[in-house]
């Protein structure tokens, strides 16, 4: 039997909203003032044999019934053999990024009953970012499966100190996320639990065997401090990775990053503040810049023995449960 070919496509689309929005990530109703930096969506097409799936990632808290249904909706409109239902769509879970959920599931801002326009009378609401976003990724989406060409894919995986267990326990036995200060420092016993620091990577080449994309899957949300307006829209630690890592690859290098399973883990530190503060400042680096760092360096260290074997034409159904 012919072995199936690979085919792969690349897609990127910038979704940052061009009015105020609300911000996602907070008890506080949060109205954007400005934009720090891009935020994006990224889709990566992938067909082999008479099977195929597109993963999407989104600079956004969460991916809401509502956005996935609306994306889906567009690219029903554009055909192109494309399985409307095999898109899966997911987020880096930033907190500067637009409300997509409405104020009917999970949106504090419309829970507390606080009209957006009531603030700004030129805000975007919920329904309309969640239209203005759909076209869009709907659009990359097409772009990477119109475009999908033979290739082939490497994956491996290593460390990197990143996400860090936010909650603490107790003199009493408690639990507790944040507050860990001077003031309660005499009750801190432990960390609560496990650290995970994997960083899982899927590479794609081409014919010529050249780096086309990566998939980085870590558990840590995109909740690294900052030193900017917390009412500024940006992709947080995303994007500093993104350009570090095409600083070190290419400019034109496709990133897709996964927040897998990471329960309480951040960009945060609870202990050793001081230290870690110092370094930073001795080493010239922001928080943001010095994990951007340790995902690449841990990247680069992998990429030649995955590019050992790159597989030219798996079978999903068999790639998938590896």
């Amino acid at each position: 039997m012919t072995a199936p070919v690979l085919k792969l496509g690349w897609a990127e689309i910038d979704i940052t909203p061009t009015r105020p929005v609300s911000l996602a990530g907070s008890f506080d109703a949060r109205m954007s003032e400005g934009v720090e930096n891009p935020i994006s969506a990224t889709a990566w097409a992938v067909e082999s044999g008479p099977d195929h799936a597109v993963f999407v990632s989104f600079d956004l808290i969460a991916i809401s019934d509502e956005l996935r249904d609306a994306v889906r909706a567009c690219l029903i409109e554009r055909g192109n053999g494309l399985n409307p239902m095999k898109i899966i769509l997911h987020a880096t879970h930033t907190h500067t990024a637009p409300e997509n959920r409405p104020p009917s599931s999970m949106s504090f801002y419309g829970s507390a009953g606080v009209e957006l326009r009531d603030i700004h009378a030129d805000a975007m609401s919920v329904e309309e970012y969640v239209a203005f976003a759909s076209e869009r990724v709907a659009d990359a989406v097409n772009q990477a499966w119109i475009t999908r060409s033979a290739g082939g894919i490497g994956y491996g995986m290593g460390y990197a100190v990143v996400g860090r267990n936010r909650r603490w326990i107790n003199a009493e036995g408690q639990g507790t996320m944040h507050g860990l200060n001077e003031s309660t420092a005499d009750r801190f016993r432990h960390i609560e639990g496990y650290e995970d620091h994997s960083l899982s990577i899927v590479a794609t080449y081409d014919l010529d065997n050249r780096l086309t994309g990566l998939v980085v899957n870590m558990a840590c949300t995109a909740q690294v401090p900052g030193e900017s307006n917390p009412y500024l829209i940006g992709a947080d630690v995303w994007y500093e990775a993104r350009r570090e890592l095409r600083s070190r690859f290419g400019d034109t290098l496709f990133i897709l990053p996964q927040c897998s399973a990471a329960g309480d883990q951040t960009g945060y530190t609870q202990f050793d503040k001081q230290a870690e503060s110092r370094m930073l400042r001795l080493q010239g680096r922001t928080k943001r810049q010095d994990v951007a760092r340790s995902i690449a360096n841990a990247i680069e260290e992998i990429l030649p023995a995955i590019g050992r074997e790159v597989d030219p034409a798996p079978r999903l159904s068999i790639w998938w449960k590896r």
